[in-house]
């Protein structure tokens, strides 16, 4: 492998290469593939659970609230739109990724925003999904 450098080819390995680096490896006899280096994404971990475990841990009287405050035309379109999007979650087909931002967000809002939802309801409902 080698790697443009100051308009020369020096020899290199994959280690040693940064982001935006080109670079060429052995291709066939006498030939050359030309690439530009990219690093790698590193995903950040995840852990999957189904919104029925979550339905079933997530506390039924602040479901209802949340219900409410989705349709309360006193409070902003964002806030009752992402109210939404939790219960379109809550009551959805498709496992969660529980620790994601996204899903993190979800919880800070109702901790704020839903009074029967507390910080103490909110670490209880963490440890039931077990995070």
């Amino acid at each position: 492998m080698e790697r443009l450098t100051n308009g020369s080819w020096e020899s290199c390995s994959k280690d040693e290469l940064l982001d935006g680096d080109v670079y060429r490896t052995p291709s066939g006899v006498n030939g050359w593939h030309q690439r530009i280096y990219k690093t790698p994404i590193v995903r950040p971990p995840s852990r999957l659970v189904s919104p029925t475990d979550i339905a079933l841990a997530f506390p039924s009287d602040s479901v209802a609230e949340l219900n409410d405050y989705a349709w309360n035309t006193e409070k902003t379109l964002s806030n009752r739109g992402l109210a939404q999007q939790i219960l379109y979650a809550l009551k959805g087909n498709r496992d969660l990724d529980v620790l994601s931002d996204k899903f993190n967000d979800m919880l800070n809002f109702m901790v704020a925003e839903i009074p029967s939802y507390t910080t103490e309801a909110n670490d209880a409902f963490k440890l039931q999904i077990g995070i």
